[in-house]
């Protein structure tokens, strides 16, 4: 199910800091992977955690933000009965790396899709992106700003690109790799 975006709001009451026209063109690749987990670092006010839910809503999907965020889910009631919001600090808190998190990654039960963006997109490719399985996908946040291909070369050496000349010709900041290591 597709809903109208305006501007960066849906329906005035949750926020989505992604380009508006970049949603369609990701919700069409999440639709054709047809993951059975989504995994989100980086909930901020849920608003491309909807894009995400909506996108294949027979998905689980986990999200993780850190805990007490200055913002916070408010539209809970927009979201199926399959979406858990974690409130963990994937990155400082204690007991790293978050070894709950590197199990849902390295799951070989579910088709995954991690999609990166919390607060060091470089640090979470390269700790929790090199986790996942043959088949599974990997999606970032902030590309070329927060980060870049030479960040994370290592990881996605063996990733197979998708779509990437839509995003590089719109100039949006998200890009996407299927996984395919050997």
């Amino acid at each position: 199910m597709r809903f109208p975006y305006k501007s960066k709001f849906r329906d005035g009451s949750i926020m989505c800091v992604h380009e508006e026209e970049s949603i369609e063109t990701t919700q069409d690749i999440i639709q054709n992977f047809r993951p059975e987990m989504i995994i989100e670092l980086g909930t901020s006010w849920g608003g491309f955690t909807l894009v995400l839910h909506e996108a294949f809503r027979d998905a689980v999907l986990h999200s993780f933000d850190q805990p007490n965020p200055p913002r916070k889910v408010e539209r809970r009631d927009l979201f199926g009965h399959d979406v858990y919001f974690h409130n963990f600090d994937i990155l400082k808190g204690p007991g790293l790396p978050c070894h709950f998190l590197i199990d849902l990654c390295m799951d070989d039960r579910y088709k995954k899709l991690l999609y990166c963006d919390n607060g060091n997109k470089v640090l979470e490719v390269n700790r929790y992106g090199a986790c996942l399985n043959n088949g599974d996908m990997l999606g970032v946040h902030d590309w070329g700003s927060e980060i870049k291909l030479s960040d994370i070369e290592e990881v996605v050496r063996k990733f197979t690109p998708i779509k990437h000349e839509l995003y590089e010709k719109n100039e949006w900041s998200t890009r996407f790799w299927k996984v395919v290591k050997k």
